[in-house]
């Protein structure tokens, strides 16, 4: 978010998602002034814009440059899509 502080990308493979059993998620923490970081909101849990059962979004992240922009996307890897056939979904940061 450009405010200097560190940020935090939590991967939850496992957890339900959009009432899917093991779809999973990942959450986005912002760091704050000093070492702790704030509480995430609903806003700050983001889901596979495919849930599937056992998708498992969220099984591995990597940060990258994935647009024009200055600023860090993180690649969620979807190991569970597509029967198994896996995937990466991109989120772009704002």
């Amino acid at each position: 978010d450009d405010d200097g502080d560190l940020d935090l990308v939590v991967g939850a493979s496992q957890a339900t998602f959009s009432a899917l059993a093991g779809a999973g998620h990942v959450t986005l923490l912002f760091g704050t002034t000093g070492s702790a970081f704030a509480a995430p909101t609903a806003t700050d849990v983001y889901g596979s814009d495919q849930p599937s059962v056992n998708g498992r979004f969220g099984s591995s992240l990597a940060l990258g440059l994935a647009n024009a922009d200055a600023f860090l996307d993180v690649a969620v890897g979807v190991p569970g899509r597509a029967g198994g056939a896996g995937g990466v979904d991109v989120l772009a940061s704002e």
